[in-house]
């Protein structure tokens, strides 16, 4: 889902004791996750309030960026500071109007757009905005793209495209398009419980491959679920292997290791269901050493 960013005045409000040198660290790092973003193909819009922010007392955005005799900050940091505003497209739309936006967009299906609105926030912004819909970093910014994920996942083949785009530690194979619409019981309600897989394989799993020549598949698949919660195991049916074998960068992989999908999202919902999420640990000359995603869908035996 394409995001459009803002940058209003709550977006640059400094702490009233924040000094210089952490003011600018934080600009600094600003301004870099700012480029990540727009680099991604998110568009970043800018209320020309911002000018008449004060970043410390008595020192405006205008103040630190166009007054010469200013030397408060560095050079750098005002490069930086600059880079990130002369970047942005101006809008025409009031302050109100904006947070109006942001805050009651889901009350739209944005399946139909597949545009969801945030805030950028240079420090911590007060809560006129809830904040599920700001983002301070990049790490943020990934979790922004997951919630509406999760809120709107629309159809199997963009589900799979976005986990591809906001998990980078995973590598979807294009068949998880066709073989998640055929899951047991019906997709949809699968959505939060595959994320948390997803997540977990993103967030946990690498920690087991830092040192590959040291790797123990069974046991770090034993501690994998035992800290996530999530039944992990190789399959048990070595007559399966073939059916777990997949083509990734043009080589046959044995996704064998498989997370049980055994229950919906739907609350009541008591049926054992028989789905599966099979990957594989990955290769450093396989998709940039990215675990890889085989199938989600039925179990394989089924």
């Amino acid at each position: 889902m394409k995001a459009l960013f803002y940058l209003l005045e709550a977006s640059f409000r400094a702490e009233s004791d924040m000094n210089v040198a952490d003011l600018e660290e934080a600009i600094k790092l600003f301004a870099e996750d700012y480029q990540a973003i727009k680099n991604a193909g998110d568009k970043i819009y800018k209320h020309e309030g911002i000018y008449d922010v004060e970043l410390l007392p008595k020192q405006t955005i205008v103040d630190v960026l166009y007054t010469p005799e200013n030397t408060l900050f560095s050079k750098s940091v005002k490069k930086f500071l600059l880079q990130v505003i002369d970047h942005s497209k101006s809008t025409n739309l009031t302050n109100e109007e904006i947070i109006e936006l942001i805050n009651f967009q889901e009350q739209e299906n944005l399946c139909e757009t597949k545009e969801a609105h945030g805030l950028l926030g240079l420090l911590k912004i007060p809560q006129e905005i809830q904040d599920v819909y700001v983002v301070y970093n990049k790490r943020n910014w990934y979790e922004f793209h997951k919630y509406f994920l999760s809120k709107f996942p629309c159809e199997p083949a963009y589900f799979i495209d976005e986990c591809n785009k906001y998990f980078p530690n995973l590598y979807l194979h294009e068949r998880n398009k066709e073989t998640m619409s055929q899951m047991e019981g019906v997709w949809h309600n699968f959505v939060q419980q595959i994320l948390y897989c997803l997540a977990c394989l993103n967030d946990t799993f690498p920690k087991y491959l830092k040192d590959r020549d040291k790797y123990q598949r069974i046991d770090a698949l034993v501690k994998f679920s035992s800290e996530t919660g999530i039944e992990t195991s190789p399959q048990g049916n070595a007559k399966q292997k073939q059916d777990m074998t997949f083509e990734f960068s043009g080589k046959d992989i044995c996704c064998e290791p498989h997370m049980k999908l055994s229950k919906s999202d739907t609350k009541g919902d008591t049926i054992f269901y028989f789905n599966r999420v099979y990957f594989h640990e990955g290769s450093e000359n396989i998709h940039n050493g990215k675990i890889l995603i085989g199938h989600i869908g039925k179990h394989i035996d089924f």
